[in-house]
């Protein structure tokens, strides 16, 4: 539908709406061409139209997204001088200094990692934060009871919150104790790329190869990513 809107005439904001919708797919699905013409429209949707807030925070995502960091920066920077509530930018903002390391501005966020709240995706960076600060118990309690907070039908949030939880325990080598929950995700979104290939990690790991091939294979044939193909 915004493709075909885009067609009839050039409109900054349907632009934008498309790299978002864009960028979203390449999220679950991997597929390179996604991102790219994602970030493309979007660039060209935020210069067009740099008074429109909205259209610098996708830009922001975007860039985010193929870790042009310091260009998302200045898309946020942007998104602000045109207005944007600062409460709009926090998330953004956040994941941003994380990406780099710049941890010194999250010194708040890790003092209160061990504080419950009431919020799905507050609460999975909290798991992240006490991860980083080498709690798994507490990661782990965190990522279950942001599990119990989600009360909605998309399956992605929750396929991202099992991949997260499968994510932390690869890190302490514990392939075993990840494999249930990149089955989950994987069972809930069949085509969240992330799971899928992290699944076909743990099997392979575990010596389960012929499983492993099967969904090195398929993730290969939706991603068209050379890592996988590697992999495989």
């Amino acid at each position: 539908v915004l493709d075909a809107e885009l067609v009839r005439g050039d409109n900054p904001a349907v632009r934008s709406n498309l790299a978002g919708a864009l960028l979203l797919r390449f999220r679950i699905i991997g597929r390179i061409s996604d991102g790219e013409r994602a970030l493309q429209l979007a660039g060209e949707a935020a210069a067009s139209a740099p008074e429109l807030a909205d259209l610098q925070v996708v830009h922001a995502a975007a860039l985010s997204a193929f870790h042009r960091f310091a260009q998302a920066q200045q898309a946020l920077a942007r998104a602000r001088t045109a207005g944007a509530a600062e409460a709009s930018l926090a998330a953004l903002q956040r994941d941003l200094w994380m990406a780099q390391g710049r941890y010194e501005l999250l010194r708040e966020d890790f003092a209160r990692s061990g504080e419950p709240i009431a919020d799905f995706y507050e609460l999975a960076h909290r798991a992240d934060l006490r991860l980083m600060q080498g709690d798994l118990e507490g990661a782990s309690r965190w990522y279950r009871t942001a599990q119990d907070l989600y009360q909605d039908v998309d399956p992605l949030p929750l396929a991202w919150l099992y991949t997260q939880q499968g994510i932390a325990l690869l890190r302490h080598g514990l392939y075993a104790q990840a494999q249930p929950f990149f089955a989950s995700a994987h069972q809930r979104l069949p085509e969240y790329a992330l799971a899928s290939e992290h699944l076909a990690e743990c099997e392979g790991q575990l010596g389960h190869h012929e499983r492993a091939r099967e969904l090195y294979l398929a993730v290969i044939a939706q991603t068209e990513n050379p890592e996988f193909m590697a992999a495989l």
